[in-house]
């Protein structure tokens, strides 16, 4: 078994002060044994609440959150739209100035950015449609 381990740990680990286990904990971010109780009876404890008590919890009103929302992504799609057709034009306009016979490769930008832009559009109706699936 393989453990990364700082010059300081090895020569804690080499005199018997901590443990490989001990290691492996201290470099995943969990120091002390009581720090990691304590979030797993935190974690536990609202687990237990969501549980018995799923209409206090989940009982908001989120027609609010969804005007917000959707007020957020028009204003991203319209901020991308300027955003996307001027780096488009821009890619369009080197290549075209490279010379030569670039219509495939027009047209492949093209498609690029249209499939970018039309994502926009396409990622909140395929969420909406697997809300629905799930309802």
């Amino acid at each position: 078994m393989e453990v990364v381990m700082s010059h300081k740990q090895f020569l804690e680990w080499k005199y018997g002060d901590k443990t490989t286990i001990d290691i492996k904990l201290e470099n995943l971010g969990i120091k002390n044994k009581m720090k990691l109780e304590k979030t797993l009876v935190i974690g536990l404890a609202i687990g237990g609440f969501l549980i018995n008590h799923p209409t206090t919890v989940f009982a908001l009103e989120l027609d609010e959150i969804d005007k917000l929302g959707n007020t957020f992504l028009e204003i991203i799609r319209k901020a991308s739209y300027w955003v996307i057709l001027a780096v488009a034009i821009t890619d369009i306009c080197k290549t075209s100035l490279k010379g030569g016979n670039n219509n495939s490769e027009i047209f492949k930008l093209i498609v690029r950015y249209v499939l970018i832009y039309s994502s926009l559009f396409l990622m909140p109706y395929l969420f909406d449609l697997v809300e629905g699936a799930f309802k």
